[in-house]
């Protein structure tokens, strides 16, 4: 994690930055002794609650668990979770092997009905509203309202929203260590964006969408973004829905290919990144006997440059093409006749990496058993065959046997060389675990076994005490790509979010707000490198609405063990290991009924196993103050510093500002 010195200036900063919020009745509430300080936020979200959401005390809906469906145990949603639950387990999942009784989950659901709402994970979960009528809040109107872009307007029962904005802001940044940093710069922006929530009966989702424009005095340059989020579902025919989404968000780049926030909007360092994602998900019945599966395409592109090559071994993405398919066949403890849960599963997962050519394809097919412990605790165990493979061409070499670099800074690929083989094994899996339920608000599942010809596991925890809190932690295992992970984890999204966002660069933060599941991807945006690679992890969420205000703490470890051909220019880098540790916090609400103020905060460290001295650590701290001046415009004054810690050079930091003003529609 990020070094002492540097964590304790940045936990300062922050605690100043709450000071105001740290008063509040709300906030005081969300604060325990030994914990650390949470993050505020900025955004422009409108998933907004109502004055009369429910209270922690109303009855949640349960939430059952699957070990059967093998997209969700055995690693098919890739990079977020090695079981791909994301957290959050849709009840009316016909594969679910809940350990609660039915009369207990019966009961349950009946406590929700009777609330007046519709349970929010079965509804985020299966992408669209259970039926409840106009009366029935989304799921995202239970988050706490976010008033700095869309005023104190409750969403809770619209089917559609769509609130779009422009804004204007001068920004001015000031480098205070090291000196002689050219004193302070200034830049203009412009941006427009859009934000709207989708609840009706067949579909729901919600969007993020903004564009801005820079425009630099004296020595600062100019530019122009466009960072935005989108999950969304369409039920298609009872059983079958059509997943859909897409994300685009702008990074400092490190000469290691580290990813994170900084306030500097120009240079050769930032890369923009563009994903999208789309197919169909089937759920259903054939008598005792549960049919799940899905495929799932994705596109990821990452447009930057690098003046004066690549280094040693580093070598941004340019784009890639992943896909995903699986398909599974269960049945649930006691049914069919029999005391235990059977499954069969298979799942195939194909990734086009442009660098070099690079193919990713894994097929295995697995069956499984659920051996009942206790009314709480179930066995499982499982066995099958896999086959992986990753392949690529190498590098275009001139005259000396030097690999040719394009003038972005990528290895240009030779199509006419051979493929050569870069990672190949076929043979038995097999794993063990158990899956653990004391309670409608508690799940727990694990699993340790031999996939990719080694050791390892994977497995969750999830706990909702109340309507407005969640806490996940997931650990997770793949072999994929950049844009395989990043896919994965958009696909396994909620469906109901708020956009937390940098109110002065505009760049989406690391997490999103969410009370389905864990709403990170800190992870799969670690690095933008374009080698495939072997990856392990373990990611941690907390969201908690308090009435008008909420926060949020999210954070991680991924690894990632690099994999390359001993034929290609990429020979030296086989084998060696990046590790990419995150923290990402928000917090905010109401200061006055005319008035808000929301920060975020961002840590990162980077251990570089590809080049020396790649190593770094960076902090971002954000606060904002919005005032309404009247229901559509708002006044927001930002303070921001950044610290960044390289190994060669000083630590470097700078303290921005912002004042601005927004029109909202």
């Amino acid at each position: 994690m990020p070094s002492a010195p540097l964590a304790k200036t940045s936990l300062t900063v922050l605690a100043t930055l709450l000071a105001p919020v740290a008063a509040m009745p709300g906030v005081a509430m969300a604060a325990k002794p030994g914990d650390k300080p949470a993050a505020l936020t900025y955004d422009n979200s409108l998933l907004q609650g109502s004055d009369d959401q429910p209270t922690s005390g109303e009855a949640n809906s349960p939430q059952g668990v699957s070990p059967v469906n093998g997209a969700d145990v055995y690693g098919a949603g890739r990079s977020t979770t090695g079981v791909s639950y994301a957290g959050q387990i849709d009840d009316g999942d016909p594969s679910s092997t809940d350990i609660a009784t039915p009369q207990t989950r019966a009961a349950a659901v009946r406590a929700a009905s009777s609330a007046g709402r519709v349970s929010s994970a079965k509804a985020v979960d299966q992408g669209f509203d259970a039926g409840g009528g106009d009366d029935t809040p989304a799921p995202g109107a239970l988050l706490p309202g976010q008033l700095s872009a869309f005023g104190a307007q409750p969403v809770a029962g619209r089917r559609l929203v769509v609130r779009p904005y422009i804004e204007a802001q001068q920004v001015f940044d000031d480098q205070l260590s090291p000196s002689g940093g050219g004193g302070l710069l200034t830049y203009s922006v412009l941006a427009v964006g859009a934000d709207a929530l989708i609840n009706g009966r067949n579909t729901q989702g919600s969007v993020s969408l903004r564009y801005e424009r820079r425009f630099g005095w004296g020595p600062t340059s100019g530019g122009n973004s466009l960072s935005g989020l989108a999950t969304a579902s369409t039920r298609v025919v009872n059983g079958l829905r059509l997943d859909y989404g897409g994300y685009a968000n702008r990074f400092q780049t490190s000469a290691s290919g580290a990813t994170f926030a900084n306030a500097d909007n120009s240079g050769d360092s930032l890369s923009q990144v563009y994903s999208v994602y789309a197919g169909p998900s089937l759920s259903t019945h054939a008598g005792a006997l549960a049919v799940t599966g899905a495929y799932h395409a994705g596109y990821t592109k990452v447009d930057n440059r690098i003046d004066g090559g690549s280094a040693a071994g580093y070598n941004t993405l340019d784009h890639s093409l992943s896909q995903d398919a699986r398909l599974s066949l269960s049945t649930k403890p006691g049914e069919a006749g029999l005391p235990v849960g059977l499954g069969v599963e298979g799942g195939w997962f194909h990734e086009d990496i442009s660098n070099l050519d690079q193919k990713v394809t894994d097929e295995h097919i697995r069956a499984q058993v659920i051996v009942p412990v206790s009314r709480t605790l179930n066995a499982l165990g499982g066995v099958g065959a896999e086959k992986v493979e990753v392949s690529s061409h190498d590098a275009v070499r001139d005259a000396n046997g030097n690999p040719v670099i394009d003038s972005n800074g990528r290895l240009i690929t030779d199509d006419n060389s051979p493929r050569y083989i870069a990672f190949d094994t076929s043979g038995l899996i097999w794993d063990v675990g158990a899956q653990w339920k004391p309670s409608v608000r508690t799940s727990a599942e694990g699993h340790i076994g031999r996939r990719y010809g080694q050791l390892g596991g994977y497995g969750f925890f999830t706990w909702k005490p109340n309507q407005g809190t969640t806490f996940n932690v997931t650990a997770y295992e793949n072999l994929t790509g950049f844009g395989g992970a990043l896919s994965s984890v958009l696909s396994g999204g909620s469906t109901q979010f708020t956009a937390i966002r940098d109110s002065i660069t505009g760049n989406l933060a690391g997490c999103v707000g969410t009370l389905s599941g864990s709403g990170c991807i800190g992870g799969a945006t670690g690095t933008l490198n374009s080698q495939v690679y072997r990856e392990r992890g373990v990611m941690v969420s907390l969201m908690r609405a308090l009435g008008r205000w909420s926060v949020g703490l999210g954070g991680g470890w991924d690894r990632r063990a690099y994999i390359a051909a001993p034929q290609t220019v990429l020979a030296e880098i086989n084998g060696k290991v990046d590790q990419y540790y995150w923290v990402a916090g928000y917090a905010g609400g109401k200061v006055s009924p005319r008035s808000s103020i929301q920060t975020t905060l961002e840590l990162y460290k980077f251990e570089s196993g590809l080049i020396a001295n790649g190593d770094i650590e960076a902090v971002r701290a954000v606060g904002v103050y919005s005032y309404y001046l009247s229901h559509h415009i708002t006044a927001n004054a930002t303070l921001a510093i950044d610290g960044e810690r390289r190994e060669t050079l000083d630590d470097l930091w700078m303290a921005s500002g912002a004042l601005g003003v927004r029109y909202s529609f």
